[in-house]
């Protein structure tokens, strides 16, 4: 009795190894080379961010900076997102823009201000701006960088897939 029971109790921890792995996929030495250059989205990027050692520290001294002026955390400007791919403009990247606006947003760490639409008193701890570019390959590239307005250094950049069909 003892025996089957530990048998079982095996071919469950089995079972629900192999259901996790197909879940969440396992990793192998015989993985393709190409998942390893998958490219991230804007999302797992920014989570990436808040992971950033240099911008830990940015962001440590800027939300201090914030809280002493009263404000409840630093603010951000997000440039609209270039258009380097064709000569259609950058009417193309709005939607684009519009997601990283939200996922930047919804880090709640940031006051969010619009470069075109801000007073003229309220002044970014933070600028991000995007580049969106056709690499060699074809294939579309959206080139993330963020700066320290305080420091004028560009602290973090990252290039990811774009969210959107540039075909749209």
């Amino acid at each position: 009795m003892m025996e089957r029971k530990y048998k079982m109790k095996i071919a469950f921890v089995a079972v629900f190894a192999a259901a996790v792995c197909g879940m969440i996929g396992c990793e192998s030495s015989k993985m393709a080379p190409e998942s390893f250059q998958k490219r991230m989205t804007i999302v797992e990027a920014l989570e990436k961010l808040e992971t950033d050692p240099m911008f830990t520290e940015k962001y440590a001294a800027a939300l201090a900076n914030a809280k002493r002026q009263g404000k409840e955390r630093p603010v951000m400007t997000i440039m609209r997102i270039e258009n380097n791919v064709d000569e259609s403009g950058d009417g193309k990247t709005a939607q684009m823009y519009r997601r990283l606006q939200s996922a930047i947003r919804k880090t709640s760490k940031f006051e969010i201000v619009d470069p075109e639409n801000s007073l003229e008193d309220v002044s970014p701890d933070f600028v991000m701006k995007g580049e969106l570019v056709r690499e060699e390959t074809g294939e579309l590239s959206l080139n993330l960088d963020m700066e320290d307005v305080q420091s004028g250094t560009v602290f973090w950049n990252e290039v990811v897939t774009p969210s959107d069909s540039f075909g749209r």
